[in-house]
């Protein structure tokens, strides 16, 4: 995913969701864009995601997954995150995405 965007975008990596939630809250400036795993770590993505939203950080998140549950839908479906996507996805289809949710095209 680094290789796809970087070029572009500034790309930070974290290991897992607490790591994540670390980095953004130490990040200057803040981050435009979140993209995460559903599965990883000791912290889920949708763990993460609802603890960034509790701090009411309106940040656009991509949420990919090789297995969507109807709950992650349920999820989606409400607005907790803007785009989910499934796993294998193509590249192109990422940094179209991307440039969608930051108004760049």
């Amino acid at each position: 995913m680094k290789g796809i965007l970087e070029p572009v975008y500034n790309v930070c990596l974290a290991a897992d969701s607490i790591e994540a939630l670390e980095k953004m809250q130490e990040s200057k400036p803040p981050f435009d864009l979140i993209i995460t795993d559903i599965y990883h770590g000791w912290m889920n993505g949708i763990e993460m995601i609802m603890e960034i939203r509790k701090h009411n950080i309106d940040i656009p998140i991509i949420v990919v997954s090789g297995n969507i549950t109807s709950k992650v839908i349920e999820l989606f479906k409400n607005g907790l995150f803007p785009v989910l996507m499934s796993k294998p996805y193509k590249s192109k289809y990422l940094l179209k995405i991307v440039q969608q949710l930051l108004s760049i095209s």
